[in-house]
């Protein structure tokens, strides 16, 4: 039994390379292996050639080690490729690559990780203190599979963790239901199941994510409410509209959204946009607020359109469901960058109206600029992506 990771110096586990010869054992079975040793991007490993393994009498399983998540590297390192049944609270921090290769991003604890600027001014003791605890609590609860889910092999599969049964939430708790191996590769510690997961949507994967949707946001109060809402690129001119743009497609082939080639980044076709468009009415006005502060939506000037005219359509979409004159918009700026996609402000009229011109600064920091708020879109299939699940996005070279 490991008391602590601190006071537990050196793995009792090593992984095994062994592609030739995995025909030759079959889980479960007791083996002696002759290798070479070697640390593969910090993963130390034993590689064995076909017919190094020998089958040999049956041994006791080996006990998952009942442990908290080490803070350190060091800690961690002593833990490497060792099965173990975690210990104490875990909280999904990330969902950033869920979809595409079926991990989660966790935090020991009770709360997500947190950007350091988002807590703290940048270059700040306090900010330096939450990238600290970030790399103490952090960890990827992987799937096994290695696949990336969209890729056009893998379009047809459910990555693990998916569910609409058991959603997974940021801010949620976690239970582990089964042990799992404390893993090291990608650039990043791993928590990985026995055997690759196959997701069906079930929400049957040997973890159980904590429910922490509500219908509604507690009351706070109040006379005005105010809300943000990412509209995910609501582009009203589609990539059907220039031949130039190239556009993702759906198991089946038919353009869903716009991937590259224009300046267009939303919906490929009307029928896209009809749907999105949808969506998105039924959400906002679900969620009944005075002000809601749209991210990713149009840049109308920009594209060479009216301006506004993203923004107007969907005020006027809101209007048709909620009742005329029920929606206004706070007309775009005057010195809006000329970039594709921009924040916008629809008001109830008998709520909030601007009492003076909009305006967007020109700071020298991007971050502050309105139209800086985009999405960062999967790279295309001419660049090689790495196999990467930090908080950050995924590296990529040309």
């Amino acid at each position: 039994m490991i008391a602590s990771a601190a006071t537990h110096t050196a793995s009792d586990a090593v992984f095994v390379y062994a592609p030739g010869a995995t025909g030759e054992v079959a889980l479960g079975d007791t083996v002696t292996v002759t290798g070479v040793v070697s640390e593969f991007s910090g993963l130390t490993e034993l590689t064995v050639k076909p017919g190094a393994a020998e089958i040999v009498a049956d041994a006791a399983a080996p006990v998952p080690a009942t442990i908290g998540w080490p803070k350190s590297a060091a800690e961690r390192e002593s833990l490497e490729s060792m099965l173990i049944a975690p210990q104490g609270e875990f909280t999904v921090s990330d969902t950033f690559s869920t979809n595409r290769f079926g991990e989660v991003g966790l935090a020991a604890g009770d709360s997500p990780l947190r950007q350091p600027t988002d807590a703290a001014r940048p270059g700040s003791d306090a900010a330096a203190a939450v990238a600290a605890d970030n790399a103490a609590r952090g960890v990827r609860l992987d799937d096994g599979a290695g696949l990336d889910y969209t890729s056009a092999a893998n379009q047809a599969l459910t990555p693990a963790y998916v569910s609409l049964t058991e959603p997974v939430t940021v801010g949620a708790g976690v239970t582990f239901t089964e042990p799992l191996i404390v893993d090291y590769r990608n650039d990043s510690w791993k928590l990985n199941p026995t055997a690759p997961l196959v997701g069906d949507g079930t929400g049957t994967d040997e973890v159980v994510f904590e429910n922490v949707r509500t219908d509604a946001p507690a009351n706070v109060g109040g006379d005005l409410s105010i809300a943000s809402f990412n509209v995910l690129n609501y582009f009203t001119t589609l990539g059907t509209d220039t031949a130039s743009c190239e556009a993702y497609t759906d198991r089946f082939g038919d353009g869903v959204t716009v991937r590259d080639g224009c300046a267009q980044r939303g919906a490929w076709d009307a029928a896209d946009l009809a749907r999105q468009q949808a969506k998105l009415v039924d959400a906002i006005t679900s969620v009944d607020a005075g002000v809601v502060g749209l991210m990713e939506i149009e840049n109308s000037a920009a594209l060479g359109e009216k301006a506004d005219e993203a923004t107007s359509t969907l005020v006027a979409a809101l209007n048709a469901k909620a009742g005329a004159g029920t929606w206004a918009f706070v007309p775009s700026s005057t010195d809006l960058p000329r970039h594709p996609s921009r924040t916008s402000s629809p008001t109830r009229s008998s709520t909030s109206l601007p009492s003076s011109p909009p305006s967007a600064p020109r700071a020298p920091w991007a971050t502050k600029v309105p139209t800086a708020k985009h999405s960062a879109t999967p790279a295309s299939p001419s660049r090689r992506c790495s196999n990467r699940p930090p908080a950050a996005p995924r590296s990529c070279s040309s």
